[in-house]
């Protein structure tokens, strides 16, 4: 047959074994460089100890392994040993699993640095090292719990490694509630196709967002809550029009100063959903391009616990979905928003220890789903409606503070018929306030809650 071939197709013919050879021993490489991986990281974990090792180390990788898929080639593409009992540090050959697309190790007790290694893993999308039992969420109208460092298990130390910028098909990266240090590496925004990051409660882990962050275009969700952030948010943010949760709330938790600087302009992040910077440092003015009308999708906004200043608090009109808003403890000035009324979706209003002044609404309150309201500490005048109290009683409703403002009468009538289960708490002490009048009336039908209503100072 050779013989009645030409030299072109002797040539094509030499080609094909030598590349299916080539293939072929490739392909027993990389399963051998697998296999290999994997049992250094069932030693270095003890897996003897694992909750479930079944199939572990019996001939080359294959499904029948726990927690391990193959692709047609032998090759590992998904590793999902959540919560298996893994206890120990990550091999560096971790990274020889070039084929990777998924990697779920949370709710372990792993520790040590995670190797520079991962950086390998080129064509990994998910990437979830430690943090809640949760797994992130792929509908950009969800959101998770970030929860605390005593739920993630896994206690990782020593650097984010900066590789994580090698790899160009992530999407998720998860580690949460370890003991991270230093910074979060400016070669995050080489990972373009990012939508989900998640470094919350990490007490050790300090500076600020980097800058390019901007770069991460595909970015939903955020997520650096309950550090030690102590730098600032760039300006980069702004123009990431992608996101719709931006979490770095309570970086003050651990000691540390918390985020500092102002707010970046984010106008243009109009498919924002939840935004939350509670407890930092942050300061500037409170900007009141919220109720411009292109918040529509936002849901909670939540800015509680630093130096923000305004000479006039925004409207709420246009914040047609809001549930959450809470502006707690900065130099906010001016008259109560009037339009605050509306917000009937509200489950918590706080806006308390702030300088607003003035009456509130006489009507048109509108709740369906209230909680807790914070009207305290406060130069709040006038009376306080009936209107807010029917409007506000629920099966939910649970905590009212109205104490140390210059509130002169009150609807006791619609206090005292408040009904919900829940209630724990209504505070209108420190105010303006006649015992006879208008407290006496509502004392007994709130003998079963903690009814605050003392240090009443005599209107002038």
């Amino acid at each position: 047959m050779i013989t009645r071939l030409n030299n072109k197709g002797i040539l094509f013919l030499l080609l094909w074994v030598f590349t299916s050879v080539n293939v072929f021993s490739q392909s027993l490489t990389g399963t051998s460089s697998d296999r290999r991986a994997l049992m250094d990281l069932y030693e270095a974990t003890g897996g003897d100890r694992w909750k479930n090792n079944s199939g572990w180390g019996n001939g080359d990788p294959s499904n029948a392994w726990h927690g391990v898929e193959v692709n047609a080639e032998g090759r590992v593409v998904r590793l999902e040993l959540f919560g298996n009992g893994l206890n120990g540090r990550l091999p560096e050959s971790i990274g020889n699993l070039t084929e990777l697309k998924y990697l779920n190790i949370k709710q372990n007790a792993l520790e040590g640095e995670i190797p520079s290694t991962i950086g390998n893993l080129r064509k990994v999308v998910y990437l979830l090292l430690s943090g809640v039992p949760e797994d992130p969420p792929t509908n950009p109208q969800h959101n998770i719990h970030q929860g605390k460092t005593d739920e993630s298990g896994n206690t990782f130390t020593g650097v984010i490694p900066s590789t994580i910028g090698k790899l160009s098909n992530l999407e998720y990266i998860e580690l949460s509630g370890s003991q991270v240090t230093g910074r979060i590496p400016p070669e995050i925004g080489n990972a373009t196709n990012l939508k989900f990051i998640a470094f919350s409660w990490n007490p050790k882990l300090t500076g600020g967002i980097p800058a390019t962050i901007g770069n991460l275009q595909n970015l939903v969700w955020l997520y650096v809550r309950a550090s030690s952030l102590d730098g600032t948010i760039p300006e980069e943010l702004g123009k990431v029009r992608s996101l719709r949760t931006i979490h770095l709330g309570y970086n003050d938790e651990h000691g540390g100063e918390g985020l500092h600087g102002v707010l970046p302009d984010l106008r243009n992040l109009t498919m924002l959903r939840n935004f939350n910077v509670d407890k930092n440092n942050l300061s500037g003015e409170w900007p009141d391009y919220w109720n411009n009308g292109s918040f529509t999708n936002l849901i909670s906004l939540r800015a509680s616990w630093n130096n923000f200043h305004s000479d006039q608090l925004h409207g709420f009109e246009n914040l047609t979905s809001l549930r959450v808003f809470t502006i707690t403890g900065s130099d906010i000035n001016g008259t109560f928003p009037q339009s605050i009324n509306r917000l009937s979706n509200a489950i918590i209003i706080s806006i308390g220890w702030t300088n607003i002044s003035g009456d509130l609404p006489q009507s048109g309150w509108n709740f369906h789903q209230l909680r807790q309201v914070r009207f305290n500490n406060a130069n709040l005048t006038g009376h306080i409606p009936g209107n807010f109290f029917e409007a506000a009683d629920n099966s939910n409703l649970r905590r009212l503070y109205f104490q140390n403002n210059n509130f002169t009468s009150i609807d006791y009538r619609a206090l005292g018929t408040l009904s919900s289960p829940k209630l724990e708490t209504v505070n209108i002490s420190g105010n303006c306030l006649s015992y006879e009048d208008h407290i006496k009336p509502a004392v007994d039908f709130l003998s079963h809650i903690n009814f605050k209503y003392e240090n009443q100072i005599a209107p002038d």
